[in-house]
């Protein structure tokens, strides 16, 4: 019997925990959860000053399996990430390049979830996917001049989703194997400047 696992670590890279195994004894639907914190992010939040940016991202991901039966089993996966980068002006007699004259943010998030099927179909295997992903990133740059008055401002947006659906049969088929399917997927993109 599988046991359930809980891993907690700390890296340069950040603070990271995880999960898996079976939601009980008698069931065989098990699930696995891995959780990021950036380490940057973290000493931002405590009041570390990396020369007037700060830096930071978290993320989670997940899948869970669920056998319904000896022929079928369904599974479920996500994944969701936010991030940002971000730096303050500086004044003018402490500035020593172009960059130093702006005030930079940027914001990213995304996400992605799915469903997927398998099923034992006389000789073969039907499986069947749906996933939905999403992606949204801001940048906004406003810049000064000597006497810190706004002299340019810059902002983009971008948005990004994309739904996808893949069917598919694989079986016998005399001494060899063959696969009929559909793939279907719809995009839509969305740019402001």
């Amino acid at each position: 019997q599988k046991e359930r696992q809980y891993t907690a670590q700390a890296s340069l890279i950040g603070l990271d925990f995880s999960a898996e195994g079976p939601f009980s004894k008698n069931s065989k639907a098990s699930y696995i959860a891995n959780y990021r914190y950036s380490f940057t992010g973290l000493l931002t939040s405590m009041g570390v000053d990396f020369g007037g940016e700060s830096i930071g991202f978290q993320d989670l991901s997940f899948n869970v399996n669920l056998p319904m039966s000896e022929k079928a089993s369904i599974s479920v996966f996500g994944v969701g990430g936010l991030n940002f980068n971000n730096f303050d002006s500086k004044d003018f007699d402490e500035s020593e390049v172009q960059k130093d004259r702006s005030d930079i943010y940027y914001s990213g998030k995304m996400g992605a979830m799915g469903v997927h099927l398998d099923y034992q179909l006389g000789n073969g295997t039907f499986n069947i996917s749906a996933a939905y992903s999403t992606s949204d990133n801001e940048r906004d740059q406003t810049t000064y001049d000597s006497d810190q008055n706004d002299i340019r401002q810059f902002n983009t947006a971008l948005v990004n989703e994309i739904l996808s659906i893949n069917g598919k049969y694989n079986f016998e088929l005399g001494k060899g194997d063959a696969t009929l399917g559909v793939i279907g997927n719809n995009y839509h993109f969305s740019y402001y400047r």
